[in-house]
């Protein structure tokens, strides 16, 4: 799982993804998650082009409850793309390279 606000950032974690493994793009699931006072479907159309997984992949945006009534500043600001990859067996792979270089 990956969240993050930063296109860049997405796309360059989604490349090393694609790039190592044997992806099955159908696993992937994503979740905008934004302000209340943005609009969803413009942020979700951002963040598939972004991502390039399909729209079906995507679940509803989710909205933080904290901003409602209150106004964005930043119009730059596309909320935060969470990806999930759907494979234990990535996952187990992914600890094990981590316990071999010692991330914790």
């Amino acid at each position: 799982m990956l969240g993050n606000s930063d296109p860049n950032i997405v796309k360059f974690f989604l490349h090393l993804l694609r790039f190592c493994y044997k992806i099955d793009e159908k696993k992937f699931r994503c979740t905008v998650q934004c302000r209340a006072d943005q609009n969803t479907k413009e942020l979700e159309k951002f963040w598939q082009d972004v991502t390039r997984i399909a729209p079906s992949q995507f679940y509803k945006a989710r909205i933080d409850p904290r901003t409602v009534g209150k106004i964005s500043r930043k119009i730059e600001y596309k909320g935060v793309c969470r990806i999930d990859y759907f494979s234990a067996e990535l996952l187990i792979e992914l600890l094990q390279i981590s316990e071999i270089i010692h991330i914790k």
